[in-house]
This record gives structure tokens, C-alpha cells and sequence, in this order.
């Protein structure tokens, strides 16, 4: 077999995997509303800091 096709296949299943991975996250529950309100204040925080340093 080719090794460009070996590496076609390789980043197909890759792919799949990624994206089996993304959809189980999003599935998870977020948690109580402490921990919501906990993480919407790190993003500010992290967004807050890209902003000044980029």
C-alpha cells in the first residue's frame, strides 16, 4: 500500500476519533450553578488577559 494512502486513512480515523471525543464533552453535564458561575469568571479572566497580552 501506498504511504500516502496510509496516511490518508490514518488522519481519516483520526478525524473520527476527534470528533467522537468533541461530541462526548459537549454531552457532559456542566455542573451545578457554582461551578457554571465559577468557570464564566476564569473565561473572563483568560479572555481578559489574551486581549491585553495579544
Amino acid at each position: 500500500m501506498d504511504l500516502v494512502w496510509i496516511c490518508v486513512i490514518v488522519g481519516l480515523i483520526g478525524a473520527v476519533v476527534v470528533a467522537f471525543f468533541v461530541r462526548y464533552v459537549l454531552r457532559q453535564d456542566a455542573g451545578s450553578a457554582k461551578i457554571r458561575e465559577t468557570s464564566a469568571a476564569i473565561q473572563e479572566g483568560a479572555m481578559a488577559f489574551i486581549g491585553r497580552k495579544y
